[in-house]
């Protein structure tokens, strides 16, 4: 078996623990080996019996245990190989013991009609069989219904979005410029009141947050104090809204020198709504770039 070949591979490492204590210069003694067409002694017989290494002689107390722990570990493997059997034997018998009491207590039921508890039986799995694949085909219709919402939700959110695209591109045309929340903010224009001489009002768009805008006019005849800003809103959205956007102006050092907060009650749809507003600003010279923001974008009950 290979488990006894693995324990007689184990017992002859452990070779050198056995004679350990012989003296290590005296000579081991070595085994006399047939010579080609010689007959095997009865001591070498004994010796391949026993499994012993050339350096033990047959007839020393170390070849007698030697013989023993071989022994010993033969019989502990033929016993774990009778367990084994045993356990297996057992775990048979225990599932035919079960298999007898479900028996008697069918029969118990059903009565001495061993064909018709049979036909119970099968109806019975049979039908355990149907339950089980009609949850499985429930479980794949489930998955089946969300993956397909799944498609046509991305499918949805796709077509929004190349709406918006259009939609965006639309408007920009139209001199719009997206500034958040679905609110446009078209081309704006201001004006600085001159102190004794007229001035034309200057146009600037209302790009996003950063950008730079050099004022050509640095006249000290100009009250820069004083500006007035005109404009107009759009809501971009599909439903009545409430609209509040603030604009903000910065110096060359990006410090707020003024703002306007417009607001819009009950704005239509795609509808652009004109402001004027009058500023006061916090410096005697030109703005350097500006922000507009949306505030609220909230939708009308």
């Amino acid at each position: 078996m290979p488990a006894r070949i693995c324990i007689v591979i184990l017992m002859l490492s452990m070779v050198p623990a056995l004679h350990a204590d012989d003296a290590p210069d005296a000579p081991a003694p070595s085994s006399p080996v047939p010579e080609a067409g010689e007959r095997p002694t009865a001591e070498e017989l004994d010796r391949i019996r026993l499994a012993l290494p050339p350096d033990i002689d047959a007839r020393s107390s170390r070849a007698e245990l030697w013989s023993e722990l071989l022994e010993n570990a033969v019989e502990s493997a033929r016993l774990r190989e009778e367990l084994a059997r045993s356990q297996a034997d057992l775990s048979i018998i225990r599932r035919e013991l079960d298999e007898l009491r479900q028996f008697i207590l069918d029969h118990e039921e059903f009565g001495s009609d061993y064909e018709e508890y049979q036909r119970i039986k099968e109806v019975a799995e049979r039908e355990t069989r149907r339950r089980a694949a009609e949850v499985r085909r429930k479980q794949i219709d489930s998955q089946r219904e969300e993956q397909r919402k799944g498609r046509d939700a991305g499918q949805q959110q796709r077509s929004l979005e190349a709406l918006a695209r259009i939609r965006a591109e639309k408007y920009q045309q139209a001199g719009f410029t997206p500034i958040g929340m679905d609110v446009f903010m078209g081309r704006s224009s201001y004006f600085y009141a001159p102190e004794d001489s007229s001035q034309p009002p200057l146009v600037y768009k209302p790009y996003r947050f950063g950008t730079k805008y050099a004022n050509p006019t640095t006249s000290d005849e100009i009250d820069y104090t004083q500006m007035t800003i005109s404009g107009s809103l759009l809501n971009a959205t599909t439903e009545i809204r409430s609209l509040g956007v603030a604009i903000t102006f910065f110096d060359e050092y990006n410090n707020q020198i003024g703002a306007e907060i417009v607001q819009i009650e009950n704005s239509r749809p795609n509808v652009p709504y004109p402001f004027t507003a009058k500023l006061q600003m916090a410096l005697n010279r030109p703005f350097t770039s500006h922000a507009s923001y949306v505030l609220y974008s909230d939708p009308v009950p």
